[in-house]
């Protein structure tokens, strides 16, 4: 590289001569660098130009057309994508059933390709020439047409250079073969090429993670001693997919970056939000796909809150998407109405007309008139603006390639496309967004692009034999055997590459590693064909990044400051949060606060929050001491998970309507015995009551074949149903159903609703509760070192003996009816019963009559001080978890 620095030096006085890089980024470096190394105090910036520009200057003087540009492409391409679909002319290059956006963006890049390959297919006769053929015909007349011209086309005016120019590094460059003829034999052209021969060595390093480590302790130790930022690059192969490996290994070291490259556009969240109009409105506004819109956090709804709601809302209703049969359209808006969710109902119609008329509009322009309604509607821009200008800038920049295409299609008529909204979100797919650098940082380009910078210190990671490939493809779209017979084939350019960047530099360290995040690599085959592969040892080069830490809380560091910023980000965080006294640890200790104490009491047993009454319940009894914590936060304060995941089937509901045909159908023998004599019209009655209380039921169902399915299979559990109650029950009459009992047990006001309380030919009390799936076990209900998974049937049966219903010593039996299976399970029973055995022996269950007792007074106790601390028998499956982290923060739990 010292030879480009001497020839620069020795012309630059002479303003007639000018310097043409490979790229704009290394134009832009030697742009500065002059400056930097005092060969001048200011230069003209026009006299370091890239080589596209170049070609501008030195190809277009003397041409009146106008270049074409990558939207006029692409809009052509789209065009004629869609008159291939209905009239097929391109049968091998664009399939018909390709339409709008489907092979365009391809064909796109086949166009400034078709002067150079088309006249070496002149004697090929295979469809993809002809299409080529065909391809090349109808693009030039629409370039003549139009007064455009393909710059691929053009050559140089070399008469009528008025200006020196110092071409360096041509030869790495795709289309410099094409000119070099002309260009080397020029008088008023000079050039400077690429080293011969390559010195130096590629770092070959155990694993990524090492080699992206030692890379960021030698950067860190060049600034200690005072090196300039500016002085040390890093050329980043593959840099889309090794970007966040060299971000996290420099934010551990503490190390700030400037990557010298845009993001894909469709990387933000911002510029995402079009694409999910798109698909919110193609999939008929389907739930997942409207959740997917509203929650991106990307963009600043006005109406979030209410927008939740209706998804809330919606999901509540069961709607799914809307789709249409013989009955109508269907979903969310009668899903909605049917709910009663007006506000909601009428905030979708608002919505999907917008997005509707966004996505189907008939042009760029109307597409861009639309959705800026759309945004003064519904977007809080100056939020944006605010809270998070990145999002926006970004936004703006989709909005601009819009604008372009507006301002083509206006331009040029023939360029017309039933669906431009799909074609520009299409579109954005290729587009990158270079966010705005203003920190000082280590600069990271991309590779190909910064060959020829001359930085003090020059970093090339990451280099494998795959990352180093540069391949300039002259056939595309031709398959291999098309190129071999049209005579065309491929150029490597990557021994170049790799010869100009180890001349890149003062000092050049490139590396590679045998494993990296992504599988395992091998240096390129230069390095090892000329033994320049050095292995390096340990991982001690890499040094610890946490060093500077550990040294400030040791004391050797004096403050904060010195910590690198993630340190620093972290200490402040501890500080902020974990250093700092708890004043509420409701998993660990009592409510000290007697005020809130007597709040959460209040709001309990006055029936807030989930609780529907002042007494407690079986389903109360069993929540607290499942979880204590869970219990404050779902029965007391009546807080859970929202759920955006629309029910296909309603489990819920099920068992709801299980239960009313259950009690109608025992209430329909009130005063009389089942009989198995009876057992076919039993089972008519069953599925008649069910059909009627299924008529009955108000408000939203779910999908109308699932719901259709789910009734069918309750019918087959409920013709079940008396063919177990013969086998085990026959002869018992029913007492009541769904009977709700209210008692003060030991100063505990209690309350329970007793599915069905019938009467054998003995006298003997049957005690039933209705599942519709049973899976606890004979463990599950035993009074041993823990408390039984659930004390419903226990506390009936006090809850009957406080009614005087049932009397100790009576003969009693109490069981779970299960409808997934049509059994029948036996929790205790003072009389044999032929074919089943109970779970609970006499003793048993008489302990678990007492420990029911003890647990009722307990839990009212804890309440009354405001004790919650948890002591869970499972967390698995809680909606809590996240919330509470209490598997994590409380010692002993297991």
């Amino acid at each position: 590289m010292e030879n480009l620095q001497t020839r620069i030096q020795d012309l630059l006085p002479d303003v007639s001569w000018n310097f043409v890089f490979p790229s704009e980024i290394s134009a832009r470096y030697w742009r500065r660098a002059v400056i930097r190394r005092g060969f001048c105090d200011a230069v003209w910036g026009s006299r370091f130009l890239s080589w596209d520009r170049f070609k501008e200057i030195a190809f277009g003087l003397t041409e009146s057309r106008r270049p074409v540009n990558g939207c006029i492409r692409r809009l052509f391409a789209e065009t004629l994508a869609e008159e291939n679909r209905d009239s097929p002319f391109l049968s091998r290059l664009l399939p018909r059933a390709e339409g709008s956006s489907g092979g365009a963006g391809e064909l796109s890049r086949i166009l400034p390709r078709l002067p150079g390959l088309v006249p070496r297919l002149e004697s090929c006769s295979w469809p993809v020439a002809d299409d080529l053929r065909e391809l090349h015909r109808r693009y030039s007349s629409f370039l003549a047409v139009n007064s455009l011209y393909e710059p691929s086309m053009l050559e140089p005016s070399l008469d009528s250079f008025s200006q020196n120019y110092l071409l360096c590094f041509p030869e790495v460059l795709e289309d410099y073969s094409q000119y070099s003829e002309g260009l080397e034999a020029h008088p008023q052209i000079r050039r400077v090429s690429v080293p011969l021969t390559g010195r130096g060595h590629i770092d070959l390093f155990e694993n990524q993670r090492l080699e992206a480590s030692v890379l960021m302790k030698r950067i860190r130790d060049l600034l200690k001693e005072g090196t300039d930022p500016e002085e040390i690059a890093i050329t980043l192969p593959k840099i889309d997919t090794n970007r966040r490996y060299l971000e996290e290994a420099a934010e551990r070291y503490g190390i700030p970056l400037q990557v010298r490259t845009g993001r894909p556009l469709t990387e933000y969240a911002s510029v995402r939000f079009f694409r999910e109009l798109t698909e919110a409105f193609g999939s008929s506004f389907e739930n997942a796909a409207l959740k997917n819109l509203i929650m991106n956090a990307g963009v600043p709804w006005k109406e979030a809150a209410a927008l939740r709601s209706m998804l809330l809302e919606g999901t509540g209703a069961y709607v799914i998407r809307n789709w249409r049969d013989s009955g109508g359209l269907h979903g969310w808006e009668e899903q909605l109405s049917r709910a009663g969710c007006t506000e909601s109902l009428q905030l979708y119609r608002r919505l999907s007309a917008g997005i509707r008329g966004i996505v189907s509009a008939g042009s760029f322009a109307e597409v861009g008139t639309r959705l800026q309604a759309f945004i003064g509607t519904f977007l809080d821009t100056e939020r944006w603006r605010t809270e998070s200008p990145l999002q926006l800038r970004s936004f703006q920049r989709a909005l601009e390639v819009l604008n372009d295409f507006a301002g083509t299609e206006e331009e040029f008529p023939s360029l017309s496309v039933s669906s431009p909204y799909a074609v520009w979100v299409a579109a954005l797919e290729e587009e990158s967004y270079v966010e705005q650098q203003t920190a000082v940082g280590i600069s990271v380009y991309p590779y190909r692009a910064s060959a020829g910078i001359d930085p003090l210190y020059h970093f090339v990671p990451f280099l494998t034999q795959d990352s180093s490939r540069v391949v300039w493809d002259r056939g595309f779209p031709l398959n291999e055997a098309q190129r071999e017979d049209a005579g065309i084939s491929d150029d490597d350019a990557g021994e170049l590459y790799l010869r100009l960047y180890l001349e890149s530099g003062k000092a050049v360290r490139v590396s590679c590693a045998e494993n990296g995040y992504d599988g395992p690599g091998l240096p390129p085959g230069f390095f090892v064909e000329n033994r320049l592969v050095r292995s390096v040892p340990g991982e001690d080069l890499a040094g610890d990044p946490d060093e500077a830490e550990e040294a400030f809380f040791k004391g050797g560091i004096s403050s904060a400051e010195a910590l690198v910023s993630r340190q620093g980000r972290g200490y402040g965080c501890f500080y902020a949060t974990a250093a700092e006294g708890r004043s509420l640890d409701l998993l660990g200790s009592p409510i000290s606060h007697a005020g809130f104490v007597d709040v959460l009491r209040e709001r309990y047993f006055s029936g807030s929050g989930e609780k529907k009454s002042a007494a407690i319940s079986a389903t109360d009894l069993d929540a607290f001491w499942a979880c204590p914590f869970a219990f404050l936060f779902t029965r007391v304060l009546g807080l859970k998970e929202e759920e955006y995941s629309p029910l296909v089937r309603d489990h819920r509901l099920e068992g709801t309507l299980l239960h009313r045909v259950l009690e109608k159908f025992s209430a329909s023998l009130a005063g009389g015995r089942f009989l198995s004599a009876e057992l076919d019209e039993y089972r008519i009655r069953t599925g008649e009551i069910l059909d009627r209380e299924a008529a009955r039921l108000k408000g939203p169902l779910p999908v109308q074949p699932a719901w259709e399915a789910s009734l069918e299979n309750l019918k087959q559990q409920l013709e079940a149903f008396p063919v177990a109650e013969a086998k085990y029950f026959d002869a018992y009459s029913t007492g009541q159903t769904e009977r709700r009992v209210s008692a003060v047990l030991d100063g505990v006001p209690v309350v329970g609703r007793i599915d069905r309380i019938s009467r054998g030919p003995a006298g003997e009390l049957l005690v039933v509760d209705y599942k519709k799936s049973f899976r606890l076990t004979k463990g599950d209900l035993e009074d041993g070192n823990g408390l039984p998974a659930t004390m419903q049937i226990p506390l009936y049966v006090l809850l009957l003996e406080e009614a005087g219903v049932w009397n100790p010593g009576d003969d009693l039996i109490c069981a779970y009816y299960s409808a997934s299976d049509g059994k029948y399970r036996v929790v205790y029973s003072s009389l044999e019963i032929r074919g089943i055995k109970p779970m609970l022996k006499d003793e048993q269950f008489t302990s678990l009559l007492r420990t029911t007792r003890e647990c009722l007074s307990l839990m009212q106790r804890r309440i009354g001080a405001g004790d919650y601390r948890m002591d869970p028998r499972e967390c698995e499956g809680c909606t809590l978890r996240a919330l509470c982290r209490g598997k994590y923060v409380v010692r002993g739990a297991v």
